[in-house]
């Protein structure tokens, strides 16, 4: 193996070595979770809602067939 072989070999090992320290590194810490074991008790609390009323689409969409025609029935009965 001749010394310039050598020395691309190294240099590639080492910047592999580089790409996956550095791949490891900016991956995301794990989310830390606590456990709790479930007991049966009374409830303490209530929460109230203070925004009662009609609630609103923040954006709407047209939906529109992709051909066209009159719907002339629909086979469903109320409440199915």
């Amino acid at each position: 193996m001749t010394h310039h072989l050598r020395r691309l070999i190294i240099i590639a090992v080492l910047l592999a070595i580089g790409a996956s320290l550095g791949w490891y590194w900016s991956q995301p810490k794990p989310v830390v979770v606590r456990l709790q074991a479930v007991e049966r008790g009374s409830v303490e609390a209530s929460v109230a809602n203070t925004r009662a009323g009609t609630v609103k689409a923040c954006r709407r969409s047209r939906i529109t067939p992709a051909i066209g025609g009159i719907i002339t029935g629909l086979p469903a009965k109320d409440g199915a």
